[in-house]
């Protein structure tokens, strides 16, 4: 069971028909006979060379590190110093680029444009901590199609060296500058690296068809809208892989409150919280995801976000629990808290732990919602 947990590198959600479902992300490639090491390197297929010198393609004889990464993604934004260090000390040899990609979703809230713009302010706003090029994967994702999804990489950050317009390396970001100076100076073991990448590309842990199963027949049950079956599926599920426990049970929380009556929520949200504090923050950003929930639901979400604030200030709590008041009707109350999240911005911009979640365009932001909360209660 470790080694299947090793294999699982984040639980993430997917929209299907207006509900969300599981699916596993594996942090490697599943198949040797895609793209892996040794073999030529994809072309560079992207909308926008945000940051840096742009180049045309892959150059014999030079080395290049493309780092994938996303804006919600934490240990990417974590990563991005590591980088940094590593682009100023191999600048003479290597040229890094900082590729976006899982951005922009077809069908999403937001056009691709609009997504772009997101990136642009994220990348401009992260200034020096992110010292490399930069560009943005296309509207087609034909980046993440031709490197990651080619690899069978479904988790970032991933990171892909190339040198002599092939693919020597793949692995995380962090791992990278142990294998930097023989990737240069050609001391790098191509062969050995290939056998051991796809060594581990190949291992099949007996417990993976049995997930891959139950999460698909998780997937029919709510499309065929038969819920009921879906939540006796959950809770059988959360027996036999207790490591997917808290995606499974905010998933039952979802078609509680999508589905059945708020109140039968609230008694699940309550009973999720009362066995692990962890899981309030996500159940109060569902419910404030949501429209037309009663005021008491949103009251019970703002009730987390302040419980949250008794323990560390945080701009974008503040900003959380204005939302959730303003969802419930209380205009006063959001006008308070988001001015507690301008305030609190203020401080947070300053703080090293807070690049690349708080930026200046952030209290610009929540000077504007508050605006909009100050008029309506005028």
């Amino acid at each position: 069971m470790e080694k299947y947990i090793r294999t699982i590198r984040t639980i993430g959600f997917i929209l299907i028909s207006g509900f969300t479902f599981l699916f596993v992300n594996k942090s490697f490639a599943q198949a040797t006979d895609n793209l892996t090491i040794g073999d030529p390197a994809p072309s560079l297929k992207y909308s926008k060379w945000i940051k840096g010198n742009p180049i045309k393609g892959f150059e014999d004889g030079k080395v290049y590190v493309l780092e994938f990464w996303a804006t919600w993604c934490v240990p990417c934004i974590k990563a991005m110093p590591h980088l940094s260090e590593l682009a100023k000390k191999y600048k003479s040899t290597t040229t890094f680029i900082g590729v976006n990609v899982s951005e922009y979703s077809p069908g999403g809230r937001k056009t691709y444009e609009e997504v772009l713009v997101g990136v642009e302010r994220f990348v401009n706003g992260i200034g020096d901590r992110m010292s490399y090029n930069v560009i943005a994967d296309n509207k087609a994702g034909d980046m993440d199609k031709s490197f990651l999804k080619a690899a069978g990489i479904e988790a970032i950050p991933s990171t892909i060296v190339i040198k002599d317009n092939r693919i020597f390396w793949i692995g995380d970001p962090m791992d990278l500058d142990m294998f930097m100076t023989p990737i240069i100076n050609g001391s790098f073991d191509v062969t050995a690296f290939k056998k051991q990448y796809e060594t581990k590309a190949n291992v099949k842990d007996d417990n993976i068809d049995e997930v891959t199963a139950a999460i698909n027949e998780l997937k029919m049950a709510i499309i065929a809208k038969d819920y009921t079956k879906a939540l006796e599926l959950i809770d059988a599920d959360i027996k036999s892989m207790p490591f997917l426990k808290q995606a499974l049970t905010l998933e039952k929380f979802k078609i509680y409150l999508e589905q059945y009556r708020e109140s039968e929520a609230i008694i699940c949200a309550k009973e999720m919280v009362k066995e692990d504090n962890s899981y309030g923050y996500k159940i109060a950003g569902i419910i404030c995801d949501k429209d037309s929930l009663s005021k008491s639901t949103y009251l019970f979400a703002a009730d987390i976000f302040k419980n949250g604030l008794k323990n560390k200030k945080s701009s974008l709590i503040y900003d959380k629990l204005a939302l959730a008041y303003s969802k419930a009707g209380d205009m006063p109350a959001a006008v308070k808290a988001e001015e507690k999240a301008v305030e609190q911005a203020k401080i947070d911009v300053k703080d090293p732990a807070m690049v690349g979640f708080v930026f200046e365009y952030t209290i610009t932001d929540f000077q504007e919602k508050l605006k909009k909360y100050r008029s309506a209660v005028e």
